[in-house]
């Protein structure tokens, strides 16, 4: 392992617990036979087996997480936690869906299985659980999508309503919300696997589905990711366009300040891109007041924008504008509302205040904090930050001979660039042929 990887486990380990983040992972029979495991299985406590299961040294140095496991179970971490230590269930029903999903052996368990013998059902889009949903997200942010696009999109692909890749007329109800949910986080973990056109198709399609859902506030919200979307790839007009596509949305449904905030930001994002600073500041201040404003209701499906999205936003915007000192004040703002975990947020501020601080001709400032990203960032599977990484270095280079710690710097970002080239192969790899595309 390199001398800076602080996660406890290789790139390739990393990858391959990552992937059976979001489904149970298929386990050797040796695993059941570990005497924890036997003495739950005799107390017959379905509570007492998915803790030792949790807790079982096949898993790693760490037990899995409730939240993670809970989210497996369509439970939230609250319930799996009494379940675990209060008294044994007696529901036959869940008893069997526990056991099969997890894989437990039919010959330990005290009750009977059914047969297997008929097809299974496939599953509706509305048995996506919110606990599910939440998961996703939250190992999203610490990992990358370039570990999880995998497992996303074939989870995706289970579900009848969602259509193909060319399929234009997508189903046209409430039920399909959370496919359109699904298909949006695709997308984000395509870009992050470097696989952009998968991920410009998956956005596309969540879009016309959110659409067709009737869920106003979903649809503004893939709006906004189709919006940072162009404005990554260099089409800040298009930035702009799905941005007010996103309010047109949003405005003709229930309101929503944080989600009309975010539009706002995106859109002054596109407009900073675009050369136009004046309007650019104005779509800012626009967003910190809608921010403020109050819900009427909140679609369960929207992902998180908290005043620390916001100001990562605004320091991306001001960093285009060219208002230097105020990327700093925004990216201290955006650090002190994020909690460690956080690891993705964390590393593009730093990225953006450190291409400040060489604006400002203050290298030495700058390094620090890259040399700080690399530290944390080893197992952080996303060809995003691999690109920033690489405009960093770049922009290093200008100040190599003025600064003499800058040549080992640049060196630790070229190597850094060199490990993660497995980001771009991983997504190309993870690209289905065309007639077997999820969403």
């Amino acid at each position: 392992m390199a001398k800076d990887n602080r996660t406890g486990s290789c790139r390739r380990c990393s990858s391959q617990t990552s992937s059976s983040l979001f489904a149970p992972p298929s386990l050797p029979p040796e695993f059941w036979q570990a005497r924890e495991l036997r003495d739950a299985f005799a107390e017959r406590h379905i509570g007492h087996v998915i803790r030792a299961y949790r807790h079982h040294p096949h898993h790693g140095p760490r037990p899995l997480s409730q939240d993670l496991v809970a989210g497996w179970m369509s439970q939230t971490q609250a319930q799996l936690s009494r379940l675990e230590n209060g008294p044994g269930l007696r529901d036959l029903d869940r008893l069997v869906d526990w056991a099969l999903l997890l894989g437990m052996p039919a010959e330990m368990l005290w009750f009977a299985l059914p047969s297997t013998g008929q097809p299974q059902a496939r599953p509706r889009a509305d048995d996506i659980a919110l606990p599910f949903m939440h998961a996703l997200r939250h190992a999203d942010r610490q990992l990358g999508g370039a570990h999880l696009y995998a497992t996303v999109a074939s989870h995706l692909a289970q579900y009848p309503y969602a259509p193909s890749l060319s399929d234009a007329s997508p189903q046209t109800s409430s039920a399909s919300a959370p496919i359109a949910c699904l298909a949006e986080m695709a997308g984000w973990m395509a870009l992050e696997s470097g696989a952009k056109m998968t991920a410009y198709r998956h956005l596309s399609q969540a879009s016309a589905i959110a659409a067709a859902s009737g869920d106003t506030q979903l649809a503004a919200q893939v709006c906004a990711s189709l919006s940072h979307f162009a404005r990554q790839h260099g089409d800040a007009r298009d930035a702009v366009t799905h941005a007010k596509a996103g309010l047109a949305h949003l405005w003709s449904g229930p309101p929503h300040g944080p989600l009309e905030a975010r539009l706002h930001a995106v859109r002054a994002c596109g407009l900073a891109a675009s050369g136009r600073p004046v309007e650019a500041v104005a779509a800012i201040t626009a967003a910190e007041i809608a921010f403020q404003r109050k819900c009427v209701s909140d679609s369960q499906w929207l992902s998180p924008f908290d005043e620390a999205s916001l100001a990562s936003e605004t320091a991306w915007c001001f960093l285009r504008v060219g208002d230097l000192a105020e990327v700093g004040r925004q990216v201290d703002r955006a650090l002190a509302g994020r909690e460690p975990g956080r690891v993705r947020s964390r590393a593009f501020a730093e990225l953006t205040l450190a291409t400040a601080l060489l604006g400002q001709r203050r290298p030495e400032e700058a390094c620090a904090l890259i040399r700080e990203v690399l530290a944390y960032t080893t197992s952080l599977g996303s060809a995003v930050l691999v690109d920033q990484l690489r405009h960093v270095a770049l922009l290093l280079r200008s100040y190599s001979e003025r600064c003499g710690e800058i040549p080992e710097v640049i060196e630790r970002l070229d190597q850094a660039v060199v490990d993660r080239d497995w980001i771009g192969a991983t997504g190309a790899l993870h690209e289905p042929p065309a007639a077997h595309r999820p969403l």
